[in-house]
């Protein structure tokens, strides 16, 4: 059985903020720990490697910023104070001091119940720790203002696919490409969705064989990442079409998805359907193709038989026939 494709995506940034006697980019406040803390670093870890200590660097870093907004805060030195929990909050986030940073972005909240930031990284701190429930409840605060805002409508379609809500997903995926037809991060989203909602109880296949024409279209440039969700999502489009009067059309689907994303299973099936077309050596080339990804692989040996057999090579057949049941 196909394991669910699943991804979240994290983002943390600095804000600006306002100071009584000037205003500076809290990316200033490393800089301030920065100097001691790698000297410190190097006194004290000499023999660790470079990586061990870029790491220790960082977390000094940010904990020294910590340190810096909790006096900001506590000496009454910001204009805006919410913007010091802030920080401090995405800084905690940083360091995985989840409760921790959770508690600053409710401090915002309590006096700014609709802070747009507050409730944003408050999500993503709740989708840190699986709480993906109440992760899209704060994003839903955010839509009540923004209904049409594709960025936070895409944060929602991720903790939905990531929380298996794949059908609440595609609803939302409605909604955001209504506004941004050509969003790349939505037209992912709903692929994701529609795959692991094709491998369980819905039939998606006309479906997903629009999202991915689109792609054809389009032609985005794609990682390796969704380079995977598309292909797998061809081959779904395949299988679907092999099951319908367009069997032919079926292997143009079947070639791209082996050529982004080549696995036994897209061979597998393209030989299924080159074997329902009569090319019983095409299929005999893909069943093998299949069996040098996954040896052991029953149905790509049986299969192969089949074809062999249909070529009249019964030698080959048998051996494939015998190899089946050994399995």
């Amino acid at each position: 059985m196909r394991k669910s494709l699943q991804y979240h995506t994290h983002v943390h940034c600095w804000n600006t903020i306002t100071l009584e006697n000037g205003t500076f980019h809290c990316s200033n406040i490393h800089s301030l720990y920065l100097s001691h803390t790698r000297k410190k670093n190097e006194r004290t870890h000499t023999s660790k490697k470079k990586t061990s200590k870029k790491t220790s660097i960082n977390s000094n870093i940010k904990t020294g910023a910590i340190k810096c907004f909790d006096e900001l805060i506590e000496k009454k030195m910001l204009v805006d104070p919410s913007l010091g929990y802030i920080n401090k909050g995405v800084a905690l986030r940083q360091l995985k001091r989840y409760d921790e940073s959770l508690a600053c972005f409710e401090e915002v909240l309590k006096s700014k119940p609709d802070h747009l930031q507050a409730l944003q990284y408050k999500s993503q701190v709740l989708a840190d720790q699986q709480k993906f429930k109440d992760a899209i409840a704060c994003i839903d605060e955010i839509l009540k203002s923004q209904p049409g805002n594709v960025d936070f409508l895409r944060l929602k379609i991720n903790y939905l696919n990531v929380s298996k809500e794949h059908e609440e997903a595609l609803e939302a995926c409605e909604i955001a490409l209504k506004t941004d037809p050509d969003n790349l991060s939505v037209r992912i989203e709903q692929l994701l969705a529609q795959v692991n909602l094709n491998t369980t109880a819905a039939n998606l296949g006309s479906d997903l064989r629009v999202s991915c024409d689109w792609f054809k279209e389009k032609k985005p440039e794609l990682n390796a990442y969704q380079n995977r969700i598309l292909g797998s999502a061809l081959q779904q489009v395949g299988t679907y079409l092999n099951g319908t009067s367009e069997k032919e059309k079926a292997i143009a689907y079947y070639n791209k998805a082996i050529e982004i994303y080549p696995t036994a299973v897209a061979y597998f099936n393209r030989g299924v359907n080159k074997g329902d077309l009569e090319d019983y050596q095409g299929a005999i080339e893909d069943y093998t193709k299949a069996i040098d990804l996954n040896s052991n692989d029953v149905s790509a040996y049986y299969n192969r038989a089949i074809s062999k057999d249909k070529l009249e090579d019964y030698q080959g057949a048998i051996e494939d026939y015998t190899k089946a049941i050994d399995l």
